[in-house]
């Protein structure tokens, strides 16, 4: 990445950060999709959108004089492609990250890294967040970002909360930094080694959200703790 590229990095993670610490966001990608594209845009960015039409996209702007959001249709670029990250930074520089979220509860409240191929080498489980770091090597993305639920995290480094079900088949420990060694409003920086690729990992620890979790026989659960944000990315 070059410097402007890292910049807008710091500002996507920092605005994952602020905006996790909102009990409902981690439900749906799209909730924390839109929390990052409101400060790109509040801070003079533009960002390109796909659109029903297979040669077009939105590009949206905000003016900071008017304070309005200014959208035109383009020509959908080579670069942007039919890949469509899930954030597509256009100006003053060009960024393309994928996204992932992980909760405390609803239908993302386990982190998906299971594998991406089957034994004939086949695609499968297009929710994995192996597709995002795919995504980097075949240079369809230039970021990937996950936002997790301390659980979540935690299970996906294979430090399981609970001894519910079987361990995952993909363990993560040897890309993301465990979760105790980070600090709040501190970014940290690795550049571990996963899969035959170096890569840089940027993680931020975020305040634990006001949940009580119950289980189905209505015992308290172990309440949630610092939910993490991640951005990758190859060294």
């Amino acid at each position: 990445m070059n410097a402007e590229q890292l910049a807008v990095t710091d500002l996507i993670l920092n605005s994952a950060a602020e905006a996790a610490t909102d009990d409902l966001v981690l439900l749906q990608e799209g909730a924390m999709k839109i929390a990052i594209l409101r400060r790109l845009l509040d801070s003079g960015y533009s960002i390109r959108e796909g659109s029903p039409r297979s040669s077009e996209d939105w590009l949206i702007t905000r003016s900071p004089q008017a304070k309005r959001l200014t959208t035109r249709i383009a020509t959908r670029s080579r670069r942007s492609g039919n890949t469509k990250p899930d954030i597509r930074v256009e100006s003053p520089t060009m960024l393309r990250a994928e996204l992932k979220v992980f909760g405390e509860f609803g239908s993302k409240d386990t982190f998906n890294r299971g594998e991406i191929y089957n034994q004939s080498g086949k695609p499968k489980n297009y929710n994995s967040f192996l597709w995002d770091l795919q995504a980097l090597e075949d240079g369809n993305a230039d970021l990937a970002i996950v936002t997790a639920s301390a659980r979540c995290y935690d299970t996906a480094r294979n430090q399981r909360w609970s001894n519910r079900g079987s361990p995952a088949e993909v363990c993560l420990d040897g890309l993301l930094p465990a979760r105790d060694t980070l600090k709040k409003d501190e970014a940290k920086d690795t550049t571990p080694v996963f899969r035959e690729h170096q890569w840089k990992v940027r993680s931020i620890l975020a305040p634990a959200p006001a949940i009580d979790e119950y289980s189905k026989s209505g015992d308290l659960r172990r309440q949630p703790e610092s939910r993490v944000v991640v951005g990758i990315w190859l060294d």
